[in-house]
């Protein structure tokens, strides 16, 4: 048997399984049509056509090197990480196949830069989470967490030393040109999303119920971010909660994951799935290691800095690969 009569097969299926729980799949696609409509627009629509001017129009814009060399980034690459640290999921991986695409990076370069400059932004961080944690320090925390983990990866895995800049091919990204792929992108990741929140729904009636409410929150948040943080307050432990957040941030899920395949046209998808799954471990650890002690938690953060400083001038400021 094929993969296409394979697909045809898992089509057929499915669309069965609709007709025998019409009620329970229609339901669940309004609610994610709702929150396509009520939280992820609002959130990333801007940033997406602010995120395609950017990067169309400021390829190498001087004021961001400083953010270029922290991060180790390639000369005409500041725009794309800006783009992935402040956009969130997954503003910073269409950036980077924009950059590859237009001449600005090479197809290495915007590979190694799928590893850390896709986020969780922070009008994500800050307009879910808060109402999750009683502890309102938690949510910037979080962010904190998510920017210096990316970091972390960034030093040890990017390609500074080895890149030259390429003005691109691109003469410039107009506000019209901007708003129409934004209007492009942003419909696909709402198909997903109301896809997923279909999914979800018959996995929580069949499937998820049984589980403890710890286990079932973090399945459903490694399926589907938002509503995998939208669920948190069902795990009592707040403790517990503010790992678990932690660890979904950094790995965005199955949804996320598929809006990212989405936009990431010639570039490789395994360092975008390498790079969540190191973020993931890092932000994990560093949850947890702030729970257990904040003043040791920043001492980690200095150590860490001067540390990989040290570590960068004994190897010459070469680059450094876990892929």
């Amino acid at each position: 048997m094929n993969i296409r009569t394979l697909r045809a097969a898992a089509a057929l299926a499915a669309m069965l399984l609709l007709i025998l729980l019409g009620p329970e799949t229609a339901s669940a696609a309004g609610e994610g049509v709702e929150l396509c409509i009520r939280t992820v627009i609002p959130a990333l629509f801007p940033f997406f056509v602010l995120s395609v001017l950017l990067t169309g129009n400021a390829s190498s814009l001087p004021v961001l090197r400083p953010l270029g060399k922290l991060f180790r980034v390639p000369p005409g690459g500041e725009p794309v990480l800006l783009a992935g640290l402040l956009g969130g999921y997954p503003v910073g991986a269409d950036a980077a196949a924009r950059a590859v695409n237009s001449g600005v990076l090479t197809r290495e370069q915007g590979n190694r830069m799928l590893l850390f400059c896709s986020q969780a932004g922070p009008a994500f961080i800050f307009g879910i989470l808060p109402g999750r944690f009683s502890v309102k320090h938690f949510v910037p925390v979080l962010w904190m967490i998510q920017l210096f983990s990316a970091w972390v990866i960034a030093r040890l895995c990017s390609c500074a030393s080895q890149c030259t800049y390429h003005p691109g091919n691109e003469s410039g990204i107009t506000f019209p040109g901007a708003v129409k792929r934004s209007v492009l992108v942003m419909a696909n990741i709402c198909g997903w999303i109301v896809l997923f929140r279909m999914l979800l729904r018959l996995a929580q009636t069949y499937i998820l119920t049984p589980l403890p409410s710890w286990l079932n929150v973090f399945l459903c948040g490694i399926a589907e971010l938002t509503n995998g943080c939208l669920a948190l307050d069902r795990i009592a432990q707040e403790g517990l909660r503010f790992i678990l957040c932690s660890i979904l941030l950094s790995l965005g899920g199955g949804c996320v994951l598929m809006q990212t395949l989405s936009v990431t046209a010639g570039l490789d998808i395994r360092f975008y799935l390498k790079g969540k799954l190191l973020q993931a471990v890092l932000s994990g650890s560093l949850s947890a290691l702030y729970l257990l002690s904040p003043p040791g938690w920043m001492l980690f953060l200095l150590l860490s800095g001067i540390f990989l400083s040290r570590f960068e001038k004994r190897a010459g400021n070469q680059d450094y690969s876990v892929v």
